[in-house]
Formats: structure tokens, C-alpha cells, sequence
């Protein structure tokens, strides 16, 4: 290596970018002299990312939420790829967005740049069938999970097992006390965290049923207090959605007094001090299991979504669709998804979640058994080292 490396970071979701800064971070620490850039957020901005472009607004779930960012996202792939063809950087480093991310990846190939996937396309399978075509494309893949790693493995891909990385960027040691201090809510009061998602969709969406729900349970249990966390981040677009949940509270309120608070910037905080989380699916729910929280998974996709997914995109959908449950590979959270999307389906589980100590110990158990499989320490490190030996 005779001169600096460049070493280009790829995220499009913000749960990728939280990673990627913690990954450029470490980067930093091996080789301070490194330039980095790419696409992100403000947090990979902060640990030293030249961001080419803001990837805050292109997250979506589901076929027709991803259309209506796809022109944008196509005309930023040809800047991007004149950029690296003028700029031949050392090595990409891709992470999960795999409907843009395999597009860099192809290219990368074709230039013979090195190529890192970390959160590979493919990382819930267990058929390597179905991500063959990945393994033979990028260079290197960083598997979260175990069965990752075997399928990839399987697949024929040059594949090492990481871990995942969210107990570098948890704060794992926060406790419930310290954690109502900071929301600024009594520890002795029941605490309910509503997490109806961060996309505009998922908002609109889910939130009105969310409020039906804290509104019935605050009626049929004493001391309850409700928070809705929204993530703290730049645009108008986020602040938009921040007011929207605000307006809707102050409604719920000021009509039925059910006590719900939106916090911006603690959702952490919010799922360490909560008794019991009704959250839509994501890597949220992720998260939750991490603070061995209870919850409920909700989410309801559009109409269309759906029908595409049943009838074009999958032979058979898949059995689950809550990140504990499809790690565990068995329903250990409730889900409540499209057609069980509905209030009398998520009261049932919350109330007993809050009611029957015994299944909500069980669900503790389980939660704190599957992360106990998940922890590996030092995960970023690991892939900045994996990534520096594919400097060229």
C-alpha cells in the first residue's frame, strides 16, 4: 500500500448507518491516515464518513414504498459510478440495502475493486441456492449470524462469522432508574413504549391503532404512562412526522387522558425503562430483545405490498416476520402483521404480557437466550480488520 487508503461505506437504512459509523470508527483507529466516504447519515459523518449522499429519506419496506425512491436512487448510482471509476478507491464496504448495494457490487467486480458485504443480501436463508449469486459476486461477506455464515459458506462464498455488532452501539449498561431519569418519568408509574416505526408510512400507518390501544389499556390499568420515541435526526422530513405524532398525542390527550408523551432522541432510553413495548417490526425489535424488554410486534403493510409479495415475489411467505422469531426460527414475541393487525389482537397479547407474570417471564427467557447466541465482542473491529486486509 504506497499511498493513504480510500475506503468507500454504503448504507441506505439507518440502522446501516448506526453500524457504519461504528465500523468507520474503528477504521479510523487502524489507519488514522484513511480517507472514508460514501453514503449515510450524521452519525457516519461524525466518525470521519465523507458523505456523497444523504441516505436519511431512502428507507422503505415493501415493493411499492421502494418504487417511489428508486429514480432517485438510479441517478445517484450513475454519480456514483463515475465517481469510483475516476476515483478507483481500495475497497467498498456494503451494508444490507442489497437492492441499490448489489448494483455497486456488480460494478466493483467489472473495475476489480474489492468488495466487503456486511448484513449480506440473503441473511435470514437457509438455502444457498438463493444467495449463490452473491457469494460469486462480492469478495469478502461478514455474516451476523450463524446460519449466515452457513449458507454463505455453503454458497461457496469466501464468508467469516462477525457476530452482530449492536452491543458496540447499545448502551447496554443503562438501567430502568437511570433510564426514567432521562425521560424524566417516575419509575413506579407502569411504562408503555408505542414504536410505530420511523418511515412515513410506517407512521401514518400504524400510528392512529397505537393510540386506540394505549386509550383501551389505560382505561383497564391504574398509573400507566405511554411514550413515543422518534429518532433524532436532521431533514424536514423527520420533523414533519415528529410534529404529526405530537399533534396526535396532544388529541389523544386532551380528549381521553390517556398520558402519552413523544421524546425525540431517547429511544434507548425508552425501551430500557419500559415494562412492556408494542413495536413495529424492524431492527428495533432487535433492539428490544437486546434490553430484554417485552413486546408486542406490530406492522401492516399496503394493500398492494402484499398482494405482490403472496402472488409474484415468494412461492411462500415467510413463517414469521419479527427479527427475534425469524433468528430463533420459532414465535417467541406476538406478532400482530396485516390481516392480525388489529386492536383486539394487541390488547390480548399486551394485557398479557402485563398480567400473566408467567408468560411474561418466558418471553424474557427465550429474548435473553437469543441474544446470548447473537454476542460476540468486538464485531466492528473484526470487520475493519477484515476490511484493511482487502486494501489493495
Amino acid at each position: 500500500m504506497t499511498s493513504a487508503p480510500h475506503i468507500m461505506l454504503f448504507t441506505g437504512e439507518y440502522s446501516g448507518n448506526i453500524y457504519g459509523a461504528t465500523l468507520a470508527a474503528e477504521l479510523k483507529k487502524i489507519c488514522p491516515e484513511a480517507r472514508l466516504s460514501g453514503t449515510g447519515c450524521r452519525e457516519m459523518a461524525n466518525a470521519g464518513v465523507e458523505i456523497l449522499y444523504d441516505s436519511s429519506s431512502w428507507g422503505g419496506i415493501g415493493f411499492i414504498e421502494a418504487l417511489r425512491v428508486f429514480p432517485k436512487l438510479f441517478l445517484i448510482y450513475r454519480k456514483l459510478k463515475k465517481f469510483i471509476i475516476r476515483e478507483k478507491p481500495s475497497v467498498l464496504v456494503l451494508i444490507d440495502y442489497p437492492g441499490f448495494n448489489m448494483f455497486l457490487a456488480r460494478l466493483a467486480k467489472k473495475l476489480s475493486i474489492p468488495t466487503l458485504y456486511y448484513f449480506p443480501p440473503g441473511k435470514y436463508q437457509t438455502d444457498p441456492s438463493n444467495v449463490k449469486g452473491v457469494a460469486d459476486v462480492v469478495t469478502s461477506v461478514a455474516a451476523p449470524f450463524r446460519f449466515t455464515y452457513d449458507v454463505y459458506k455453503k454458497a461457496g462464498g469466501n464468508v467469516e462469522y462477525v457476530g452482530h455488532p449492536m452491543p458496540d452501539v447499545l448502551p447496554l449498561s443503562l438501567k430502568r432508574e437511570e433510564a426514567c431519569q432521562r425521560l424524566n418519568i417516575s419509575s413506579t408509574e407502569t411504562i408503555i413504549g408505542l414504536l410505530p416505526g420511523s418511515r412515513r408510512r410506517e407512521i401514518r400507518s400504524h400510528t392512529p391503532m397505537l393510540l386506540q390501544c394505549a386509550r383501551k389499556l389505560a382505561k383497564t390499568h391504574k398509573n400507566i404512562r405511554f411514550i413515543m420515541p422518534m429518532p433524532d435526526l436532521p431533514g424536514s422530513r423527520i420533523e414533519e412526522l415528529t410534529r404529526y405524532m405530537e399533534k396526535c398525542a396532544k388529541q389523544e390527550n386532551a380528549e381521553h387522558g390517556t398520558n402519552i408523551e413523544v421524546k425525540t432522541g431517547l429511544c434507548h432510553e425508552t425501551m430500557a425503562a419500559s415494562d412492556l413495548l408494542i413495536v413495529s417490526s424492524g431492527t428495533a425489535t432487535l433492539e428490544a430483545a437486546w434490553f430484554n424488554t417485552p413486546m408486542v410486534i406490530i406492522y401492516k403493510a399496503s394493500w398492494l405490498t402484499e398482494l405482490l409479495a403472496r402472488h409474484i415475489f415468494f412461492d411462500k411467505l415467510p413463517e414469521h416476520f419479527g427479527l427475534p422469531n425469524i433468528i430463533a426460527k420459532r414465535l417467541i414475541v406476538p406478532e400482530c402483521i396485516q390481516w392480525n393487525f388489529s386492536e383486539e389482537k394487541i390488547l390480548d397479547f399486551s394485557n398479557k404480557l402485563l398480567c400473566d407474570e408467567e408468560y411474561r417471564n418466558t418471553q424474557k427467557s427465550e429474548l435473553a437466550a437469543l441474544i446470548e447466541n447473537l454476542s460476540k465482542s468486538g464485531t466492528s473491529r473484526i470487520v475493519a480488520e477484515m476490511t484493511m486486509k482487502l486494501v489493495k
